[in-house]
């Protein structure tokens, strides 16, 4: 299977938001409005493609500092385990213009970022509470 990446163009935002049919559609969901006035400067997304399907996207916030926040990476369950991730990820950095990035992740994901050159070890840790 041929994969490609490319970057998100607002055409594509009805696609991406009937990508996920598990868990992660809310959080796909949620981003709707930013898909919809999208324009590439203080948020980045890009889409992995597979015989013209989408099969995931990685989504990042640019910081007014040039820090990146990757916000999200997706993959279709049946696509996973082939580096589509990690090649999203790395897109994502690679087009951000950005000098670092910072990643807020659930700890089962903390093999995965330090995979990826992302500094996790026990003394990092993020809080979060819903308002």
């Amino acid at each position: 299977m041929k994969i490609t990446y490319r970057e998100f163009r607002i055409a594509d935002t009805k696609a991406v938001l009937n990508l996920s049919k598990d868990v992660w559609k809310r959080s796909i969901r949620a981003l709707e409005p930013l898909f919809a006035k999208y324009d590439g400067k203080s948020m980045k997304c890009f889409l992995a493609e597979a015989e013209g399907q989408i099969i995931g996207l990685s989504v990042g916030f640019i910081l007014p500092n040039s820090t990146l926040l990757p916000e999200l990476v997706y993959v279709l369950p049946e696509c996973r385990q082939a580096g589509v991730g990690s090649k999203l990820l790395k897109t994502l950095e690679k087009h951000a213009g950005c000098h670092s990035a910072i990643i807020y992740y659930n700890k089962e994901f903390r093999e995965y970022f330090k995979d990826c050159g992302y500094l996790a070890s026990e003394q990092i840790e993020v809080a979060v509470k819903n308002i």
